[in-house]
């Protein structure tokens, strides 16, 4: 009928028995003869299908991971969104927007930095990264990671800036989240009657509350990261060394109490060890312990002088029969 064929695949046999893939462009010529010209095209089938499916698999991992691409031409002061990227901001698939657009795509807190990245990377070169918060189309704050590369032509000079846009959202609530729970276990524990501090499995103090500074009568600052048997070398002479080294071999709790001959002070101990290291919460009781041995001493001269009184109303009552019986 005249028509042209234009990019017509097939696939055929090859006499040794193998598939190869012809691209086939045809014609038929003024004189009825109908022209054919055919090139090999198998590799490059070939890489196509591969390129194609890891296409498919990056979209599918951008979009499960929230990150898309974007590529900003500096001849035209355009920027090409990819979908996963429109998605993000609430903007139709497809999106090409101007530079300025792109910067109000973002918190107004945040465009005097992105300009400034920006403009290193599109004059210098200089590769950025960035967090901050976008705003999507109903004017929803989300939090996103900003990345930027500078494209070279074969002068040397940036021709364009591409990077990636990356929702993370939701590990910025996670974070908070953790931080929050960290201040507020850190509150409790500063804010506990009892001393308290945490050490690793090399014993290196992590954590220390302002409790324990005073019974310790040591700072923080000069503990922190240190070893604990290095800043209390005489605690390896005590029952101490013992009953934590037993805590942390077995992973079972230790409650002890001890005079520590270094602090001239009575403490009551407990060790929990958990999978980092091992967490002890100690109190003063050199007070109650006082208290307990004044009671001790007070109970022991009650008794004496309740032995003194017995003994003294035996001799009165032996040496009153003698008188008695004569009077009776």
């Amino acid at each position: 009928r005249g028509e042209r064929v234009a990019n017509l695949d097939l696939v055929v046999r090859r006499a040794s028995g193998s598939l190869m893939t012809l691209e086939l462009n045809a014609a038929l010529g003024e004189d009825r003869i109908i022209y054919v010209v055919a090139r090999d095209v198998t590799e490059q089938r070939a890489m196509e299908k591969t390129f194609q499916q890891h296409r498919t698999l990056f979209q599918i991992a951008g979009s499960v991971a929230r990150i898309g691409g974007w590529i900003i031409d500096l001849q035209q002061n355009k920027a090409i969104l990819s979908d996963e990227v429109c998605a993000i901001h609430q903007l139709p698939g497809g999106s090409v927007i101007d530079l300025e657009r792109v910067i109000d795509l973002y918190v107004p807190e945040c465009h005097k930095d992105l300009r400034a990245k920006l403009k290193q990377c599109m004059q210098q070169g200089k590769d950025y990264e960035l967090r901050c918060q976008a705003l999507n189309k109903s004017g929803e704050r989300i939090w996103v990671r900003l990345m930027g590369k500078a494209l070279r032509g074969e002068d040397g000079q940036v021709t364009h800036v591409q990077g990636a846009v990356q929702d993370i959202s939701d590990s910025v609530r996670a974070e908070n989240e953790v931080k929050r729970l960290a201040d507020r276990l850190q509150n409790t524990l500063d804010s506990i009657t009892d001393a308290f501090f945490s050490v690793d499995t090399d014993w290196r103090f992590r954590y220390i509350n302002p409790q324990a500074e005073r019974v310790l009568e040591r700072e923080a600052a000069d503990l922190l990261g240190q070893n604990v048997w290095d800043m209390f070398p005489e605690a390896r002479d005590t029952e101490l060394f013992q009953r934590y080294h037993l805590a942390m071999n077995t992973g079972e709790s230790q409650h002890i109490e001890l005079f520590y001959p270094a602090l001239q002070r009575w403490l009551e101990i407990s060790a929990y060890p958990f999978e980092e290291g091992l967490s002890v919460y100690f109190r003063d009781i050199t007070d109650r312990k006082q208290s307990e041995e004044r009671l001790h001493t007070a109970m022991s001269e009650l008794e004496r002088s309740n032995r003194e009184l017995q003994d003294f109303a035996f001799i009165a009552s032996h040496d009153l029969q003698e008188p008695l019986r004569k009077v009776q």
